[in-house]
């Protein structure tokens, strides 16, 4: 969605293209797609589609190690949770209250 989107309120909305691609036009971002190998597009009302069609496994480029690379767990709910106790672990503190809340929220949300 673009910058309409009502994603800093609600944290089951993805990101407006704006801020995860920093960019403020639609070719600006069209750009960045391209340099990341992702194949995007934009609809008729401002909406951007990401397409990943890169390869789910690739080689770590120190190890030498096949990884698993997607974005399967993305929006599962056993996954959000876990990353964001994980987060407010990482950030602490007062800081680390509003993802806890978040991790408290999504398990009452799909209960």
């Amino acid at each position: 969605d673009n910058t309409a989107s009502p994603s800093k309120i609600d944290p089951m909305m993805q990101k407006c293209w704006q801020d995860m691609f920093k960019g403020d036009t639609p070719d600006t971002v069209l750009q960045k797609c391209s340099a990341e190998s992702f194949n995007c597009s934009f609809d008729q009302d401002s909406r951007l589609a990401i397409r990943n069609t890169q390869p789910w496994v690739r080689i770590h480029p120190v190890s030498g190690a096949e990884v698993w690379f997607n974005h399967i767990n993305v929006l599962v709910k056993d996954s959000m949770v876990y990353d964001y106790e994980r987060t407010a672990a990482l950030w602490g503190g007062l800081r680390g209250l509003w993802p806890l809340a978040i991790g408290f929220y999504y398990p009452a949300l799909f209960a």
